[in-house]
């Protein structure tokens, strides 16, 4: 009798992390539009998806949270290679799934506010 409550309560709780972990990616978009001005939920955000992207559209906002951590950034050096690195993942992204319309709207609203210089890099 012992054995089968500590083992539902196992089960449970392991079905319970499994559920938990899973990405809301319309508070992932929602978040967007606020982490160029927010460190700490760019960086939450960025974490999160880094955890547990898997289908492209997370992978995209994966590779634009990584480009937006660059902006936080006080040393020079490190923004630019933050920037490109989150650069080179985009257009990846964008090179395998050429008919994905949200990752090549995400790299125009980087392209937009970024200053243009990062783009010739």
């Amino acid at each position: 009798m012992m054995t089968r409550i500590v083992l539902t309560v196992f089960l449970f709780t392991i079905a319970k992390m499994g559920l938990g972990q899973q990405l809301n990616i319309d508070k992932i978009r929602k978040d967007y539009a606020e982490a160029v001005k927010d460190e700490d939920l760019c960086e939450r955000n960025f974490e999160v998806l880094d955890d547990g992207a898997k289908s492209t559209t997370e992978k995209v906002y994966r590779a634009a949270y990584e480009i937006l951590i660059a902006k936080h950034m006080g040393n020079p050096f490190k923004k630019v290679s933050q920037f490109k690195e989150g650069k080179k993942h985009l257009e990846e992204l964008i090179k395998d799934n050429p008919n994905h319309i949200e990752a090549r709207f995400i790299r125009w609203s980087v392209q937009v506010h970024a200053p243009s210089f990062f783009f010739g890099l």
